[in-house]
């Protein structure tokens, strides 16, 4: 997304720079046809003011210089005759040039058209960009609460199994004491009655040892469950910040 978002920057600084261009060109080559135009008209008056010059000294020369300024006068019309066609000429190539320049001018609002364009596509990339990191942001805290989670869940079962273990052990060593007592129940039939009494004890803490044991038990399901809703919960948060 970050690459779109850099090539509709450059694509926008490169029209942007192709329109200032246009610009600089359009405005350079109005004022050449302008300075053209001026300087086309100053000299028409000019020669236009020769003829009527000529055409004063000929109506006050003498018959003799009269062929001579009749044919100063046929090259000065000729040479009126080619500037008016030339004239024309620079007026078709203005008109040609102003019809040009006005295609420009449209071309150059569509480019402006497609900058804001991709103004718009930029200003959106960049919103969706700040959206993604922020919900990156919201993931990444879901994402420690349930590693958080997993870790004080381990520590749970770790401890459980120390307990497990130690139980299991500690049953071992009671079962071991009650065959010895039994052993000697056996053996010694006249001591019955205090033997009854330590195994009486034994199965006591046997017992005891045994709902504890459930109870450990019981609050590691309880944990793992808790565990396994807040996870579920987690899923479904991240799963809907991901939709668009």
């Amino acid at each position: 997304l970050e690459e779109e978002v850099e090539k509709v920057r450059t694509a926008h600084e490169e029209l942007v720079g192709s329109c200032e261009r246009r610009e600089r060109l359009e405005r350079a080559a109005r004022v050449r046809l302008q300075a053209d135009c001026r300087r086309l008209h100053d000299l028409n008056r000019a020669l236009k003011q020769q003829v009527e010059l000529l055409s004063q000294g000929v109506r006050n020369e003498n018959d003799s210089n009269t062929e001579a300024l009749r044919k100063e006068l046929q090259n000065r019309e000729m040479l009126i005759a080619q500037l008016i066609t030339q004239n024309k000429e620079l007026a078709c190539a203005k008109e040609r040039q102003e019809i040009e320049m006005a295609a420009q001018r449209a071309t150059l609002q569509e480019q402006r058209t497609h900058i804001d364009i991709l103004d718009t596509a930029l200003t959106n990339a960049q919103a969706n960009v700040v959206r993604l990191e922020e919900e990156c942001r919201h993931a990444s805290g879901y994402v420690e609460r349930v590693m958080g989670l997993q870790r004080a869940l381990a520590s749970l079962q770790q401890a459980s199994d120390r307990r497990e273990h130690t139980e299991r052990k500690l049953r071992a060593q009671l079962e071991k004491e009650l065959q010895t007592l039994r052993k000697r129940e056996c053996n010694c039939g006249g001591s019955g009655g205090g033997a009854g009494g330590g195994e009486a004890e034994l199965r006591r803490q046997l017992r005891e040892r045994d709902e504890r044991l459930l109870a450990l038990e019981g609050e590691c399901a309880k944990w793992e469950q808790r565990y396994l809703e807040e996870a579920a919960l987690r899923q479904a948060a991240v799963s809907a910040a991901s939709i668009p």
